[in-house]
């Protein structure tokens, strides 16, 4: 976020935030800025969603807002299998398994049959 001071404002601000259920927010850094500046904030969720965050500035009575939208989409990966064709009884065969990650999905599948 940036603060930018009109009409020759050069006081201090003081910046909260008010986070949404399922956000999970670190601090405003810096959490004050004279007369204008840039801040940042870093959040992370586990729940699949979008969630607004609202910045407010303060210097005395006079504060001012803002929002910043967080999009999180759920990392998932999809599996299919090839399929042997028709195969003696007597022979074997073999399928072949694809995993592919989406969403920045980098984590460990476990793979499982059921005979």
């Amino acid at each position: 976020m940036t603060i930018t001071g009109q009409n020759g404002f050069a006081g201090t601000v003081t910046l909260t935030d008010a986070v949404p259920s399922g956000l999970n927010c670190g601090a405003i850094i810096p959490s004050t800025l004279t007369g204008s500046g840039t801040a940042t904030v870093s959040c992370s969720s586990l729940i699949a969603s979008t969630y607004t965050l609202t910045i407010t500035g303060a210097n005395g009575t006079i504060s001012h807002s803002t929002t910043a939208t967080f999009n999180f989409r759920q990392e998932v990966f999809t599996i299919t299998a090839t399929s042997p064709g028709g195969v003696y009884t007597t022979r074997s065969a073999t399928a072949t398994i694809f995993v592919s990650g989406e969403n920045g999905f980098n984590g460990t599948v476990t793979l499982a049959e059921t005979i």
